[in-house]
This record gives C-alpha cells, sequence and structure tokens, in this order.
C-alpha cells in the first residue's frame, strides 16, 4: 500500500512545521508548529479528526500549534519524554523511546536521536517502503547524539540551510576567534546552541557567563536528559552549570555572556543589550526574523550574524538520503529557489517540493 503526503506547512523558509501522512487507514500530524515572530501556522480549519499527533523537538516553530489538538479530535499526542515533559501533557500522550521500536497510532515505527536538542527524535514509520520525518537534526553537534536512521522510501529532511556546504568546525573558528578581542554577547536559544556553545568557549579556555535558561539545559543534559547527550558530555555540563558566572550580574567578568531570548528581543540578552556595555560586542548566530532587534542591529552593524550550524549542510542531506536509499526526498524548511540545486544533489533520488503527493 502507499501513502499520500501532504505539508500543512513547513516548505517554505523557516516556516513552522506541519505535515500530514495518511498510510493504512491512518491520518498522522507530524509537528504543530508556530512561528514565533509572526504568530504564522498551519490552517488546519477544513482538516478533520486525525489519529496520532508526532512532535520531533519541543522548540516553538514545531510544537507552538499544541492547542490545536482540540480542532483534530484530541489525538493521541506522540514524543519523547522530554519533550511531554516540558509541555501541558493531555492525558492520551504516549512516551517515543529514545531510540527503539514503537508503535504509532496501530503502525510500526522506529525513533532515533537527531542531533539537535533534547528531547528531539527522528521518526520512521513502517509504511510504503518505509517514511521517516526528521524534523530538525544534525551529525555535527559537539553535545548531541545522532542515531542513522534505517532505509526508507520516502524521506522529509531539514533542508533549512539550502545548498550551503560550510562545515561547522569553520564557523566555530571564527566565533572563538570574535570572543578573543574583547567581551562578547551571543544571544542563544538555551537548549540546543546554549549548551553546545557553552562548553565550546569553556573547552578553548574563555570565561563564560550564562543565564538561568542555559544553566537549566546544561542541568537537564547533565541529568533528566543525559541519553540524549554524546559520551562525556553530561559530567562536563554538570561541571559547568554549577561553575559559571551570572549572566544577568552587571558585575559578571566573562569573556563570553550566552542568554536567552536568540533575538537579543527580551530575557537577559535583552537586558544585557539595554545595558549597552561599551566593551561588550553582540554576535547573533541563528536565523533572524526581519521583525526582530537582532535583524536591525545586524543591519545597523550594531552587531554581528556569524552563522553557526545546528541544520544539516547539503552534503549532510545528501549523505543522509543515499544511507536510507531513499527514491522520494522532500526537502522540507527550504527556500524552493534551490529546486534545481536539490534536484541536481539528490539525484537520482526525485525530489519534491509540491506539497503534496502520493506514492503507489
Amino acid at each position: 500500500m502507499g501513502l499520500m503526503f501532504k505539508a500543512l506547512s513547513g516548505l517554505g523558509p523557516k516556516q513552522p512545521a506541519t505535515f500530514l501522512v495518511e498510510a493504512e487507514g491512518r491520518r498522522i500530524i507530524f509537528d504543530l508548529g508556530e512561528e514565533k515572530a509572526t504568530g504564522r501556522r498551519a490552517d488546519l480549519s477544513n482538516l478533520g479528526k486525525v489519529d496520532a499527533v508526532v512532535i520531533s523537538h519541543g522548540h516553538f516553530d514545531h510544537i507552538g500549534a499544541l492547542e490545536n489538538l482540540e480542532m483534530l479530535g484530541n489525538p493521541a499526542l506522540y514524543a519523547s519524554g522530554s519533550v511531554l515533559a516540558r509541555i501541558d501533557r493531555p492525558a492520551n500522550a504516549q512516551e517515543l523511546p529514545v531510540y527503539g521500536e514503537t508503535e504509532i497510532a496501530g503502525l510500526r515505527a522506529k525513533t532515533g536521536r537527531d542531533g539537535h536538542a533534547i528531547g528531539g527524535v527522528w521518526t520512521f514509520l513502517d509504511v510504503a517502503g518505509g517514511f521517516i520525518y526528521m524534523g530538525d537534526h544534525t551529525d555535527e553537534s559537539n553535545v548531541f547524539a545522532f542515531d542513522p536512521p534505517p532505509p526508507a522510501a520516502t524521506i522529509v529532511l531539514d533542508a533549512s540551510y539550502g545548498d550551503a556546504d560550510e562545515p561547522r568546525s569553520a564557523q566555530i573558528g571564527d566565533i572563538l576567534q570574535l570572543t578573543a578581542n574583547g567581551r562578547v554577547l551571543i544571544p542563544i536559544p538555551p537548549d540546543g546552541r546554549g549548551i553546545e556553545m557553552a562548553l565550546i568557549a569553556d573547552e578553548a579556555g574563555r570565561k563564560i557567563a550564562i543565564d538561568e535558561n542555559v544553566r537549566k539545559y546544561l542541568r537537564r543534559i547533565a541529568g533528566p536528559d543525559r541519553e540524549f547527550a554524546l559520551p562525556g558530555v553530561a559530567e562536563r555540563a554538570g561541571h559547568l552549570a554549577e561553575s559559571a558566572d551570572d549572566a544577568a550580574d552587571p558585575g559578571a567578568k566573562a569573556d563570553v555572556f550566552l542568554a536567552a531570548d536568540a533575538d537579543g528581543d527580551f530575557g537577559v540578552s535583552g537586558e544585557i543589550i539595554d545595558r549597552y556595555l561599551r566593551d561588550l560586542s553582540v554576535v547573533f548566530t541563528g536565523h533572524l526574523h526581519k521583525s526582530t532587534r537582532g535583524y536591525k542591529m545586524v543591519q545597523d552593524g550594531e552587531a554581528v550574524f556569524r552563522r553557526y550550524n545546528v541544520h544539516p549542510t547539503l552534503p549532510q542531506n545528501v549523505r543522509l538520503a543515499r544511507a536510507v536509499n531513499a527514491s522520494t526526498v522532500v526537502p522540507a524548511f527550504a527556500d524552493p529557489g534551490y529546486l534545481s540545486a536539490f534536484e541536481t544533489a539528490f539525484a537520482p533520488a526525485r525530489v519534491d517540493l509540491s506539497g503534496a503527493f502520493a506514492t503507489g
């Protein structure tokens, strides 16, 4: 039997993730996201009931529209235990294994760690020759483990960086060089990039200060969520969580300040920017929506942007698609202008950005 796939949201650049798969009489939604800067989310008003909602990880562009579960008939919600612990867990929630076999809405499934963030997992459904939804993922992390998924005919992967091929090692070198020239604030998401950059800066000999959000997730990866970490990370994270200075302290003597939010709009990063420490430069490392303070600061020359990969490059995605022997590749979260580059890179696999298709 085949499957039907529909991108309700998530095929355009940084669109919130919401995808529908229909197979063997089941209707399954993957992620219910919202774009934080604009409130944009998928229109589910005419979708009807579904059998399950599967959450890849706990970032807002993947879980921000969970209030729409009732609109979908209150289906079972599947996510890792780490993600379920961070949300208003519904009574019919089902915990996905960090790595292993399971069932989703009665269909055979497998999950594995996605290398992107605490609680993040990819999902494999044993339907139509195999279907994989990767969510956000990377195999470059210095903190998070990545489990290779099994063979599948169809894979929806994270193409947030389009055809970019710059390795993270070069980016880290540039960011560390910036921190060598004076004190630096790096506004950062605390539960992914925040943990990674804290350990990278500490290992490079920089004295760091972190806000309580970054400290909380260092403690989580050192404790209840250590199964998502690479070997040796938990111990180092636990030590740093207790030894790092407080970024909210105006008198903190640090080389690198790591604080949320990632856009500099609010939180401790916003407070530090408001104080305008004259000897402190600001470096943004992730996507900045045009409405954010960070975007305006970069445009006005008040801050620097230097990407730090937390999503895969095109060569990584090509290796992944070939490793699972996919015949259909759906590059999610990408500008459709990259279609030609995708078709060349993923050949002989078929690349689909149509938003809806069926397999035999």
